[in-house]
């Protein structure tokens, strides 16, 4: 499934700010960023997609990897499903600043209605902070009713925002972050590097932000097991949420989501028995393409004698250029008879 069709337009959805020259971000001489979002990187959050380094119609991030979209011009924080957005996940300004513009009041219901029911509000529910010296941040995409500060307000580095939502042009609950210095959108990750270089260099972010925001390509969303087959659009609703196993229910499926994967990427899924024996395995033929995420799923249905009782456990495992990037491995415990 392929999520890098939409375009987030950030710098038309909410007015202007400021006007420059332009020129480079400087990093040494802005404000240092801290996590705009309350969550855990690469636990129960992840970045979907980057900055796009690309000047053409193709896509590149900072890594000179895939995991953005033609035009975007921030960073979108993903959940992992609407379940965890319904529970509540803050937005937190990056860093100390001026509330300049703020919008509420558009329904968290995303691209539902199409793209023409959410133009000029691509950005969704979002805030504006001035920090001085010419740099603004910008959050996207929260939900309806939740903004705690109001316009002209001044707010702290951490201070809550609002939460998490699914409002605008999206199409999967995250928070989106745009940087910007005189008025240009500026990649906090790679500030002061030409667009066409790519690799690790200074950055925006706090050390302790940029610990956190080490990047993740391919990532393992979500692994776990299922009593039946499942459909993405459940994954992406619910969430993998725990299953009580039975000796004699009517599957034991494994599962996995992973985002970041690239052209010619191998992925596979084992299903072992408890005597370590392979009894399922989904194997899909390299990708053609890069993928912003996939789903797999491999599982034993029901025998005649029900499922052996012991640790049934799956590996995941993400192959780039004949060579493991990836490798997740879960259990589960089927009790006896």
């Amino acid at each position: 499934m392929d999520l890098c069709g939409n375009r987030l337009r950030t710098a038309a959805l909410l007015a202007a700010i400021v006007t420059g020259d332009g020129g480079a971000a400087r990093a040494a001489e802005g404000p240092k960023f801290a996590l705009p979002i309350d969550c855990r990187p690469g636990v129960d959050c992840i970045v979907q997609n980057y900055f796009d380094h690309d000047p053409g119609p193709d896509r590149r991030d900072h890594m000179c990897g895939h995991m953005t979209y033609d035009g975007h011009d921030g960073i979108d924080f993903r959940l992992p499903s609407f379940a965890a957005m319904r529970h509540g996940v803050m937005v937190e300004a990056a860093a100390a600043g001026r509330v300049v513009s703020m919008r509420d009041g558009v329904a968290d219901d995303g691209l539902a209605r199409g793209r023409d029911a959410v133009r000029g509000t691509e950005c969704g529910n979002g805030v504006v902070i001035d920090h001085g010296g010419g740099w603004v941040s910008q959050y996207c995409h929260l939900a309806e009713g939740s903004l705690t500060v109001t316009q002209g307000s001044r707010v702290t580095r951490g201070e809550v925002l609002g939460r998490v939502g699914y409002s605008g042009e999206t199409q999967f609950p995250h928070l989106h972050l745009t940087i910007r210095r005189d008025g240009r959108s500026v990649d906090p990750f790679a500030p002061d590097r030409p667009l066409e270089a790519c690799g690790t260099g200074p950055t925006l972010w706090t050390p302790e932000a940029e610990a956190a925001l080490a990047y993740r390509s391919p990532f393992v969303l979500e692994a776990g097991f299922v009593g039946e087959n499942i459909e993405i659009t459940q994954l992406e609703e619910h969430g993998l949420t725990e299953i009580t196993p039975r000796h004699d229910q009517p599957a034991l499926v494994a599962v996995t989501r992973t985002i970041g994967l690239e052209t010619g990427d191998v992925i596979s899924l084992d299903l072992y028995d408890p005597s370590g024996r392979l009894v399922a395995r989904n194997a899909p033929a390299a990708f053609d393409r890069p993928k912003a995420q996939w789903m797999l799923l491999a599982g034993r249905r029901h025998g005649t004698t029900g499922f052996m009782p012991g640790t049934w456990h799956a590996v995941h495992r993400v192959e780039r250029g004949g060579r493991v990037v990836a490798e997740k491995t879960f259990g589960i415990d089927m009790p006896a008879k």
